[in-house]
């Protein structure tokens, strides 16, 4: 089972990759749930990567199931990306340099050049509340990445699969064959934290203990098909059948499509992330019902992710995937933002008021109150009788 996933991420060590995600978020049971949508072009080569997000990303267009977006079939340059709309985002290992870089193209609306065509109107720092952070998103594909896990969330809830993925085989626990989601699968155990002490739970001799259960399909290729991160309640007895009630969030993936590919392996073109949030203070016990809803009440599927991969060909492993941040552009070093070719202060105040032009509408005022105070201090010391000294009696 270790061994597919191993070949899996030798075949996708270099490669492009076209992918369209959807996306459902409520953030309580009461809300009206939000979809977004958005098509991205991804280089993947080891560590390092540069995606791009066109502006198409947003809500889903009614009678729209997926985005589409016109690829530019080749890593971007320092000169292409200028020809690009959207959002560009390029990683490499922290000892090359900086570790991230993200440039954010803007075009002036009605054709207006413009010398620079960057510009701070796209927020950056912080994306309006209404739409998620525009990074793209399909597990596979960052398995075994030196940034993946940290890249997007940094917890395991978020990222089960790539938590599982990249995990150490020796940890794992195989607990039995059974059904699982309509076909015959094994189902493994990995532990995320020390065994815990037995509790008085609804279930009797079962513990709570936070880990990843997974599904491989119970034939010759064992593909995974399902990792789930939860607070597990897990009896004595491994194999017993405690597993499948949760206590607390739980966040399930679901992997499809499976595809063989030309250098060896198979991985899913297709997948679903569900995360399941009860509300704040509460642990109840819980599971899913035979039609994959939460069995209780009070607990609500908060995000939905869908991805699909619709189209995937090998890249050069040479190819160069970092950009410099051109003059103008918005650069983020994981240690906060600036913007390229100018001060820190000018840039903060670039940040803070959302615009290029913002620094000239903010110290502009000031600067011109001060220069008025400059010049009438200097006519009246030139000329003092002006200001009532020296006259006449």
């Amino acid at each position: 089972m270790a061994a597919g996933l191993r070949e899996m991420r030798q075949s996708l060590h270099s490669v492009r990759v076209e992918v369209a995600e959807r996306e459902t978020r409520r953030d309580a049971p009461e809300d009206t749930a939000q979809s977004f949508a958005r098509w991205s072009e991804m280089f993947l080569s080891g560590d390092r990567a540069q995606f791009l997000t066109p502006d198409s990303y947003g809500p889903l267009p009614p009678r729209r199931n997926w985005l589409a977006g016109k690829p530019f079939g080749r890593p971007l340059n320092e000169k292409s990306v200028r020809d690009a709309v959207g959002q560009v985002y390029c990683l490499r290992p922290p000892g090359d340099g900086p570790a991230e870089a993200l440039l954010v193209p803007y075009r002036w609306i009605g054709g207006i050049s413009d010398e620079i065509p960057y510009d701070m109107h796209v927020s950056v720092r912080e994306e309006p509340s209404q739409y998620p952070r525009a990074l793209p998103w399909a597990p596979p594909l960052f398995a075994g990445r030196g940034w993946a896990e940290g890249w997007q969330h940094g917890y395991p809830v978020e990222t089960p699969y790539i938590s599982l993925a990249s995990s150490d085989p020796a940890d794992w626990v195989v607990d039995r064959r059974e059904v699982k989601d309509g076909r015959p699968a094994i189902r493994v155990w990995v532990p995320l934290s020390e065994r815990p002490l037995a509790r008085e739970w609804p279930v009797e001799g079962a513990t709570t203990w936070e880990g990843l259960l997974a599904w491989f399909t119970d034939d010759s290729h064992h593909d995974l098909f399902r990792v789930e991160h939860a607070h597990h309640l897990r009896a004595e007895d491994a194999a017993d059948a405690a597993p499948g009630r949760w206590t607390g969030d739980a966040t399930v993936c679901r992997l499809s499509d499976f595809r063989s590919l030309p250098d060896g392996g198979r991985m899913p073109f297709a997948g679903t992330t569900t995360a399941y949030r009860q509300p704040p203070g509460e642990f109840l016990v819980w599971g899913e019902s035979e039609e994959g809803a939460p069995d209780h009440p009070l607990v609500w599927a908060s995000r939905t992710s869908e991805w699909r991969v619709e189209a995937l060909e090998p890249l050069d492993p040479t190819a160069e995937l970092w950009i410099d941040a051109p003059e103008g552009s918005y650069r983020s070093e994981g240690r906060g933002g600036q913007i390229a070719g100018v001060s820190r202060p000018w840039s903060w105040l670039v940040l803070m008021t959302g615009s290029r032009n913002g620094p000239y509408w903010a110290l502009g005022p000031p600067a011109g109150l001060a220069l008025v105070a400059v010049l009438v201090w200097g006519v009246r010391r030139r000329h003092p009788a002006r200001r009532g000294r020296n006259a006449a009696p």
